[in-house]
Parts: structure tokens; sequence; C-alpha cells
């Protein structure tokens, strides 16, 4: 810009950071499927991950400073997003319990039905 001020952004750097960036978020943006899954097949309850949702938080906190550069704004605007994509994780991760108790219920029911006769 100036002989006082020296530009010290490059190509490589801001393609790199945004890349990092970009790949760490849509990796972490996947939780709610992951958690999907996970509940589908029993590994995680939404007890297991109320009970441990302060860990969670501070999980959270980590992974978006390593993922975001070093200033607060970016950190917050990462972790919110983050936090949220836990809570509806539980949301998800409930509504799976809940189908597969029904479900476990019919299938008892049909069951006991089949048994009588």
């Amino acid at each position: 810009v100036s002989d006082i001020v020296n530009n010290q952004i490059n190509i490589t750097s801001y393609i790199g950071s945004v890349t990092s960036v970009a790949l760490s978020a849509g990796i972490t943006f996947e939780l709610p499927i992951v958690v999907f899954f996970l509940a589908r097949i029993g590994v995680v309850t939404p007890e297991f991950m109320r009970k441990y949702r302060k860990h969670a938080i501070v999980l959270v906190l980590l992974v978006a400073a390593v993922i975001t550069p070093p200033d607060i704004f970016s950190l917050i605007l990462v972790t919110i997003p983050l936090i949220l994509l836990y809570e509806l994780s539980i949301f998800i991760a409930a509504r799976v319990v809940r189908k597969r108790a029904e479900k476990d219920a019919e299938d008892e029911a049909a069951s006991e039905t089949t048994d009588k006769q």
C-alpha cells in the first residue's frame, strides 16, 4: 500500500486458511448425522449426551479454537453453531431412541398376540 505499510498477505496463506476452516467446519457440521447413526445402533443415548454436555462444550471450544483463526470473533462464530448442533444431536438421539422403543413395543405386542393364538 505504501512504504510504511507492507502487505503481508499472500494468496497461498489465504487459500490455506480458507481451505482448512471450510474443511474443518464441514466435518464438524456432520455431528447430527453421526449421532443419528450412533443412536440408531445403540452406542449413544440422549441421557449420555445430556450428562456430558459440559464436557462437550469444552471440547467444542477446543475444536473451534483449533479450526479458526486466532481472534475471538471467529471463535464465537464457530462455537455457537457447534453448540447448537450438539443440542440438535441430543434431540435427534432422543427421537431415534423413542422411535426404537415404540417399534420394540409394537414387535413385543405382535409377538404376544402370536403366542396366544
